[in-house]
């Protein structure tokens, strides 16, 4: 049975007839790697903190499958990355857009949007609704280059850790989510 401390990322440039360990510039600490995926230019990997009894992601996102970085989250918020509890959402070519769950009770997530290497994020939207599956109300526009479309939760405070039923609202961007504007 392989555990999360065995669990690791490998590479190979010949259909793995050798392979090499993907460790993050964590060295042996590169462990614990808990997904992979592929959005746009970017690769994401999720690892969980084997060092902390928090529970708390560490997300790692390379453009060339070499060089990995640690995505860097605002010091303001209050969003720690627990296990299960993000989510890359449909992204431009030129950024990534990764939600993160602060009310792990109420299904009520954080919007964030990254730079053009997919490292630094700022808040983008706050009190996105996802539903009991962790899946966001968050849709790209195909086509129709920065809007996108998402569903917030109006009365987030109250549906924090009580049965009060959300109250959604809509929000649309034109500028890939540097503004966001009531949508009626």
């Amino acid at each position: 049975m392989q555990t999360l401390e065995s669990s690791r990322l490998f590479s190979s440039e010949d259909y793995f007839s050798s392979v090499s360990i993907v460790d993050f510039g964590l060295g042996k600490q590169g462990n614990g790697v808990v997904a992979l995926g592929i959005i746009s230019k970017y690769m994401v990997a999720a690892l969980k903190d084997l060092r902390s009894q928090s529970g708390e992601m560490m997300l790692y996102v390379s453009m060339d499958g070499v060089i990995w970085s640690k995505a860097k989250f605002p010091h303001a918020t209050s969003s720690k990355l627990h296990e299960n509890a993000y989510t890359v959402v449909e992204s431009t070519t030129h950024s990534l857009a990764i939600d993160v769950l602060l009310h792990s009770s109420a299904s009520v997530g954080t919007l964030f949007v990254s730079n053009s290497n997919g490292t630094f994020f700022v808040e983008s939207l706050q009190d996105t609704n996802r539903n009991n599956a962790g899946y966001v109300d968050f849709e790209e526009l195909v086509g129709v280059e920065g809007v996108g479309i998402a569903n917030i939760v109006a009365n987030a405070v109250e549906v924090e850790g009580r049965d009060v039923p959300k109250q959604i609202q809509s929000r649309i961007t034109y500028d890939d989510g540097e503004s966001i504007y009531i949508y009626l």
